[in-house]
């Protein structure tokens, strides 16, 4: 259920529409506003979270014409991968960001996956403090150098088809791409910054950079990535040849 205003007054909740556009453009999973936005929303919604909306709902929380209630708002919120506070009144968190780093991580577990390799391997991983940027995920010092880390999970697709999902700061840094290919076990691909700006779609605050896993390969755009199979070495060289 909403709290609705009649439909021939002006949107009584136009920052709201605005955040929740905003929130919707820049999480990857959620299609465009034309091509099934609403519809997974509402579906997603009951799938994930057990609860039922229509659609038109969903539409006018999108126009500003009614705001979701607060349950469906929470729920809305984590759908969307955005702080509640903010989705609903614009409130900054009120959580450090160190600790919103740590339970981002703690959700998708891929950069703890990556830095557990890296420590084994001989290199040396710090976290971002307050102040640091956000696309970072942690730093890697390795062999007295130190570059700024940024962990792509893979995310499926349609068949055999999927995307990783990469920060437009790519350049900054090296983007590692997570491909989980069993119950414990994963193939890690540093992502050329080159392949993601001629193969990849903007999405806000992140690129979409999409491939395809052809039996044992994985490809972007046709090319093949190759798993990294020395994790300190291969980002050692990525270091050297970023400068």
């Amino acid at each position: 259920m909403s709290q609705e205003v009649p439909e021939n007054t002006a949107p009584a909740h136009p920052e709201f529409a605005k955040r929740f556009k905003t929130a919707c453009d820049n999480y990857s999973q959620c299609p465009p506003m034309q091509k099934g936005r609403l519809v997974w929303i509402r579906d997603n919604l009951e799938s994930r979270f057990n609860i039922s909306v229509k659609g038109e709902a969903v539409r006018k929380w999108h126009s500003g014409i009614a705001i979701p209630r607060p349950k469906t708002l929470s729920a809305l919120a984590k759908l969307l991968h955005v702080d509640d506070g903010w989705l609903a009144f614009g409130l900054e968190s009120e959580v450090p960001s160190a600790e919103r780093k740590s339970r981002l991580l703690s959700d998708d577990g891929a950069a703890n996956i990556v830095v557990g390799f890296i420590q084994m391997s001989g290199g040396y991983c710090a976290f971002p403090e307050d102040g640091d940027p956000d696309w970072i995920d942690f730093y890697a010092i390795l062999r007295a150098k130190q570059r700024k880390i940024m962990v792509c999970p893979y995310r499926d697709g349609e068949g055999d088809s999927g995307h990783f999902e990469v920060p437009n700061e790519h350049r900054n840094g090296i983007a590692l791409g997570v491909f989980r290919t069993g119950p414990t076990s994963i193939d890690l691909f540093v992502l050329p910054s080159e392949w993601i700006e001629e193969f990849g779609e903007p999405r806000g605050p992140f690129i979409t950079a999409p491939v395809k896993h052809s039996g044992k390969k994985c490809l972007m755009g046709g090319k093949v990535l190759m798993p990294i199979q020395n994790v300190v070495d291969e980002l050692v060289g990525s270091l050297d040849r970023l400068g």
